[in-house]
């Protein structure tokens, strides 16, 4: 194999790119380097946005904190089609919805207490703090309320997308 000047400054520039693929995230992990010139190695940028870690307590009259399993004071099954969506909690509004029920199972004079730390691109920030008893009727944000006020905005249009249809300025649809 006979080697010219092309093949020289592609094997070159395959080799420059290689390096700085591979050679980026170390320089700026390991060395701590940084420059604009180098890219930061994220893996999975967007995955777990607004995805919540929640954990649910009940407090007793004496102080004694209990943590509540949200599958077994409700009666679901962790695997089953139906347990889909209450699987995954999905922002803070989702959180209070959760102890709401959870509260309704316990009664009302329960002192339940959620929690809660939610994905964003900035980590994983504390979003509910658990200081109020959730079953208090004083500390309930009406979230549940909120959700079906924005179900009823997007309700589908005469054309029966979820927007309605829009024509030329001057002429009619």
């Amino acid at each position: 194999m006979r080697f010219n000047g092309w093949t020289w400054a592609r094997l070159l520039v395959v080799v420059l790119v290689t390096g700085w693929v591979f050679g980026g995230p170390a320089y700026r992990q390991a060395f701590g380097g940084k420059t604009k010139w180098v890219p930061r190695w994220r893996m999975f940028a967007g995955v777990g946005h607004n995805v919540c870690q929640a954990r649910f307590v009940q407090v007793h009259p004496d102080g004694t904190r209990e943590r509540l399993d949200r599958w077994e004071v409700l009666g679901r099954d962790k695997w089953a089609k139906k347990s889909a969506n209450f699987r995954r909690i999905e922002g803070k509004i989702e959180v209070f919805d959760t102890a709401y029920a959870l509260c309704r199972k316990l009664g009302d004079d329960a002192d339940v207490r959620a929690f809660a730390k939610c994905g964003s691109r900035k980590g994983w920030p504390i979003r509910v703090t658990g200081k109020k008893n959730l079953c208090d009727a004083k500390n309930r944000t009406g979230a549940s309320r909120k959700r079906k006020k924005r179900r009823k905005l997007r309700k589908p249009g005469p054309s029966g997308a979820g927007i309605p249809p829009v024509g030329k300025p001057g002429r009619k649809p």
